[in-house]
């Protein structure tokens, strides 16, 4: 039972975790609006704005623009239609964007919980929480677009608290609710499955999460996903397999071979370095942090084809970024018991050490320190203009445009890629301002291949330029 003075410290500092979530999250959602508003938001917001949109009005789903299939057969992530209300207040892109921060950021409140059970010390907390808020792949995962995957941080979080505090049921639904953020989740929820076998009170359930999460995440991507969208892309495992299962048990069998596949190319070698040195490579002295990174790291690199899955950048770290707060929790609270004496000591120095490192991290680096840069507000005439053409197309039109503009328009039943013209458009948005990165054309080599099928569009009379500004031109369809 906690002292009157203890709990006294305890409520202090997780009212000032709930604070510093509120005030974190706050700059982190502004930031991304504005981020947004500089035209430098691409098609994965689109493709889940036109999802959970399709979701608030109680439709099935279709993405019109990524590879014409019903948005769960792309991925699997039914959780998503539980943010539909939020488009009932209002409905834009934005609303993701501004809820990304705070659902990714929302897990500081179990990590308090979690880092205080552990090492009893609100200091230690609140610097591992620090950590968690700043660390860099994190950063990645935020202003990136949105995903599913921003659930990801909570849902566990709240899990392994549920864990700790020996409440089955609890984390019974939070261990589901993973299950349905995403179909690789079950292999994540499998492997906390290894790590409840470690002890007694949780082996059985442990056991059954093992089976469950695995065969959930074969059945998702092997008949599901196909059955739905008729077939799953993501995951290309050249030589070591044809399928997740196929993957699994060639692992069983020659499982150095597989070991190889963390440290075959500098990426993935710089990858897990810059994965755990922001925590001090401690989350890897403890079982969950351990086990867990391992499965990342594993479903990750095992991909031979998508290689973008090798790195911090994106959004493929987020899993990871709750995993390594709470083994660092881990490894604290377990090996400090061992130096009673000099404990409270030794906590205060690693807490010291995380800060420090995650200032370090941030050099030349950070996306949440460019706050403090002026030229992160600033506006320049290409986007005024942008912004003006976007307002004459009508809300219900269908729209082609390229990939930085594409979620901005995707409130809507129909938009495509900018190629696509053979689906006759209503509207043609195009920016050509120079400078732009030609990742924003799609898979046309330059923008003036693009520039003369505009051209060929308008002079064949099937379009009529509506606006014209600045290397911005919308084109409407003459009926």
């Amino acid at each position: 039972m906690k002292s009157k003075k203890g709990n006294n410290f305890f409520q202090i500092g997780f009212w000032g975790a709930v604070l510093f979530f509120v005030l974190i999250s706050s700059v982190y959602a502004v930031m991304s609006v504005v981020k947004h508003s500089h035209y430098e938001t691409f098609g994965d917001l689109g493709i889940f704005n036109q999802g959970i949109w399709q979701y608030s009005l109680l439709k099935f789903p279709m993405s019109t623009f990524h590879l014409n299939r019903p948005f769960l057969g792309d991925h699997f992530h039914p959780l998503l239609a539980a943010l539909a209300p939020f488009y009932w207040i209002y409905a834009s892109e934005k609303t993701l964007l501004f809820l990304q921060p705070f659902l990714i950021l929302s897990a500081i409140i179990p990590l308090y919980l979690i880092g205080y059970r552990l090492t009893k010390s609100v200091f230690f907390s609140h610097c591992v929480i620090i950590a968690y808020s700043m660390y860099l792949p994190l950063q990645h995962g935020i202003f990136f677009d949105f995903h599913e995957i921003a659930l990801v941080p909570p849902l566990f979080a709240w899990a392994y608290y549920f864990f700790l505090e020996k409440k089955p049921k609890a984390l019974s639904l939070f261990l589901i609710l993973l299950l349905l953020v995403k179909e690789e989740m079950g292999f994540f929820v499998a492997a906390f499955g290894i790590y409840l076998l470690f002890f007694k009170f949780w082996r059985r359930f442990g056991l059954f999460f093992i089976f469950f999460g695995a065969l959930y995440s074969l059945f998702v991507i092997s008949y599901l996903i196909p059955k739905i969208g008729g077939g799953y892309i993501y995951l290309g495992y050249g030589q070591v397999g044809q399928t997740p299962l196929e993957v699994g048990l060639n692992f069983l069998k020659d499982p150095l071979k597989f070991l190889s596949l963390f440290v075959d190319s500098p990426v993935k070698r710089a990858t897990i370095r810059d994965t755990f040195w922001p925590f001090a490579y401690l989350p890897l002295f403890s079982p969950p942090g351990f086990i867990l990174s391992f499965e990342q790291f594993f479903t990750r690199f095992v991909d031979q084809i998508n290689d973008t899955r090798w790195t911090t950048a994106y959004h493929y770290s987020l899993i990871e970024a709750i995993v390594l707060p709470i083994g660092t929790y881990w490894t604290v609270g377990y090996f400090t018991n061992f130096l009673p004496k000099y404990k409270k000591l030794i906590i205060v120095l690693l807490g010291i050490l995380l800060v420090f490192l995650t200032r370090i991290e941030q050099i030349n680096a950070s996306m949440v320190l460019l706050v403090k840069r002026p030229q992160f507000w600033a506006r320049t005439t290409w986007m005024d203009d942008l912004d003006r053409a976007i307002t004459l197309i009508p809300k219900d039109a269908s729209v082609a445009t390229q990939r930085n503009l594409i979620s901005h328009l995707s409130t809507r039943k129909n938009i495509y890629p900018l190629f696509n013209l053979d689906k006759q458009p209503d509207y043609v948005l195009a920016d050509f301002h120079p400078g732009q990165s030609s990742y924003n054309y799609y898979a046309i080599d330059t923008w003036r291949e693009l520039r003369e099928e505009i051209d060929e569009a308008t002079s064949s009379g099937t379009y009529q330029s509506l606006f014209s500004r600045n290397g911005t031109y919308l084109l409407k369809k003459i009926r």
